[in-house]
């Protein structure tokens, strides 16, 4: 299997985990932030079997949801993200996930620096990709019983551009 074989095998079973994580959900905000992340792994798939040379996506749709979806449980008087009891797991295995595949990426970046310059920056594209959607991820982890730090984060917050 080729480098790039590999790439999109990984980027579908990202799609895949959370498609199947999005229909298992109770939580339609869950639900919503789930679909968006297969949805940018569908499309990570879709660059890499062109392999055409493009920029990452900007996230900024994906923590717009998550700041709606953490929001609507703050206002609701949650005192943790989500009261489906799953979630918590799905979003572990999901940083994970996240955390391997970018390591994969940024690996076959150094192996086709020389070999193929443009799949090297494609592959460096889309590990920064991952590496957003490992923070990301991971962020909903850490803050999963405390969803108004969430909205405190300096990476996810309210806060004005300056």
């Amino acid at each position: 299997m080729t480098p790039i074989e590999e790439a999109v095998r990984r980027e579908e079973e990202a799609r895949k985990t959370y498609a199947e994580a999005a229909a298992r959900v109770r939580d339609v905000g869950a639900r919503k932030i789930l679909t968006l992340l297969a949805e940018q792994e569908a499309e990570h798939a879709k660059a890499l079997r062109a392999v055409a040379k493009r920029s990452a996506p900007a996230d900024e749709g994906l923590v717009a949801e998550a700041r709606t979806w953490i929001q609507s449980a703050i206002e609701g008087g949650a005192l943790r993200i989500s009261e489906d009891a799953e979630l918590l797991e799905i979003l572990r295995r999901a940083s994970d996930l996240e955390r391997k595949t970018e390591a994969f990426y940024r690996e076959q970046a150094r192996a086709d620096e020389e070999r193929n310059p443009r799949h090297a920056e494609l592959f460096r594209e889309l590990a920064d990709a991952e590496r957003g959607h490992f923070v990301f991820v991971t962020s909903l982890v850490d803050y999963f019983d405390r969803p108004s730090a969430w909205i405190e984060a300096a990476e996810f917050g309210l806060r004005p551009d300056y």
